[in-house]
Parts: structure tokens; sequence; C-alpha cells
């Protein structure tokens, strides 16, 4: 297993190259016009996790350039010195009693199980095509041995290609490897996460502080309102700097705003004057770990 000081993805993962379909500047595209890190994400979901989970593995047992071509790992640890995918996992996954003759037994690893399979056959959906199966969808076995394909997942025209890890001088950006080793990646909800991702890519394009409208946040990245809003919190853990325009309130309005009238028309209302807060990446806030910290935010 190599190790990592940070861990590498493309772009095409968390940004579209051409906008989605305009729309209202609150509701979020259809999740087809959506970039594969929000596109995975749902409220009660992990399959964003998940997904950076696989890229973290691969990245550990392959050189930038070489093909994701083959994946020994079992999902379930079979002894030795191997661990399985059901390891890398940290759900709150408890024993499901049955109490009647309808209800089944299922004991917490084999719910988790049950929950690691699931990511594995949505991820290879023809609506992501994120991962490949390759014993076919009707075999006994078709989860174990996946491989993964480009994270940019579902093309428009032709089927997706295997994944390789990006190369030097390729365009990617970077988050820590902290982010899995520090716990983060079990700590944060998926919509943090993808909020962490969209400012890791943003920053890389800027080299430090950015700005997203909201037209860009969802058309380009398919990060909604609510997501966005968790940057207060994330702050608060060290994970991002923000920087509100000095015309905005702490509760994030713009003093002395006057909301002009809809176009006679259109309907649309111009977002003239409207400053979006400044936002900068912090990769030095990883190095904590992430329970600690969430914990003494959150005072519990």
């Amino acid at each position: 297993m190599k190790q990592l000081a940070e861990v590498r993805l493309r772009p095409a993962f968390v940004v579209r190259e051409d906008p989605a379909p305009a729309g209202s500047d609150r509701k979020l595209p259809e999740r087809k016009f959506r970039p594969p890190s929000t596109r995975l994400v749902t409220s009660r979901g992990s399959l964003l996790r998940f997904a950076l989970l696989t890229y973290f593995e691969a990245q550990t047992q392959l050189h930038p350039g070489q093909s994701h071509v083959s994946n020994s790992r079992p999902l379930v640890w079979a002894g030795g010195t191997d661990i399985g995918w059901i390891d890398l996992l940290a759900e709150d996954t408890r024993d499901n009693k049955a109490h009647d003759k309808k209800t089944t037994y299922l004991d917490a690893p084999a719910k988790m199980l049950d929950q690691l399979k699931g990511s594995v056959k949505r991820l290879a959906r023809p609506e992501n095509e994120l991962v490949a199966l390759p014993g076919g969808a009707k075999s006994a076995n078709k989860y174990e041995h996946f491989h993964l394909l480009h994270e940019g997942g579902r093309r428009d025209h032709g089927a997706n290609v295997r994944y390789v890890v990006p190369r030097d001088g390729e365009d990617y950006f970077t988050v820590p490897v902290e982010l899995f080793t520090h716990g983060w990646i079990h700590v944060l909800e998926e919509s943090e996460l993808a909020l962490l991702l969209v400012s890791a890519y943003q920053s890389s394009v800027t080299g430090g502080s950015f700005q997203m409208t909201s037209e860009e946040r969802l058309r380009r990245h398919g990060l909604s309102p609510s997501a966005f809003d968790r940057h207060q919190f994330l702050s608060s853990l060290g994970l991002l700097e923000v920087i509100p325009h000095v015309m905005r309130t702490s509760a994030g309005k713009m003093i002395g705003y006057e909301k002009p009238e809809p176009h006679p028309s259109t309907g649309a209302v111009s977002k003239t004057g409207l400053v979006p807060h400044t936002l900068n990446f912090l990769a030095e806030g990883f190095k904590e770990l992430a329970l600690p910290a969430a914990c003494g935010v959150l005072d519990v």
C-alpha cells in the first residue's frame, strides 16, 4: 500500500463543462444534469462517501497513470492480512431483530454487507456508470471485484472508460489524505463533503480564495442552497475560510439591498448587486482528528 499525501480527483467529478439547462436560482437541476459528486448525494445516503473511498483505495494501490484493471479486495475480509471493503466503512448499523414471522433477522454485519452491495449496485447503474461489474449483473458474486470507471461518470454518447489515476501534468485537483485517514469522510454529512469538494476544486483554479454566483453553484456544480449554507459549520471546523462581503450582515443579508422588480415578460429577477461570500479551502484543517474536532464544535 502506497503512502499518500493527497488524493487526486478530476474536475469532471465536481463540475459540468457546460452549465445545466437554466432554471430557478434556488431549485437544483435534475440529477442527470448534475456532476457525479452532487448527483450521488441524498438526504440519508452514503453513496458519495463510498465513491470517494474507492478513489482513495485505488490510489493507495496504483501509481499515477495506472489503470484500475483489477480489484482484488474482497467485499468481506476472508482471512490473512488483507482487509475487505466493508472494513473501510463506518456505518451506524444495528441488529435488525425479528418481531414477527414476517420480519427477517439481520445482524449488523449482514446489514452493512447489504448496504455495501447496494452502493456498488447504484454506482454501476447507467445513470451513474462509475463502476463496472466484470461478472455481469446476473452473476452470483456480481459485486465482487468491481472495477472503477472514469470519475466523470455517465457520458452523453458512448460508454464510460476504465478509471486511470490522474497523471502528473493532467488536469486534476486534490484533497488531503487526512480527509480519509483522520476520519472526516465518516464524520461529515454528504452535503458537506460535496461543498468541500467544490471548494477544493475552486481554490485549485484560483490558487486560493474564490466566489461563486448562485447560477454557477447550481448549474455547473449542482450544489443546493442548503448544502452551500453548511459553509459556516465547515468554517467553525477549520476546513473552510469564509470572508463575508463588507455589505453583508452575519446572517448573510445585503445591507440596503432592494430586490428589483421582475422582468415584465420573463418574470426573472436580476441578481445585480448581490455579492457572494468569499471562500477558501483550508487543507491544513484536515490534520485535526475529525471526531474530537466535531464534538468540540458541537459541544457534545
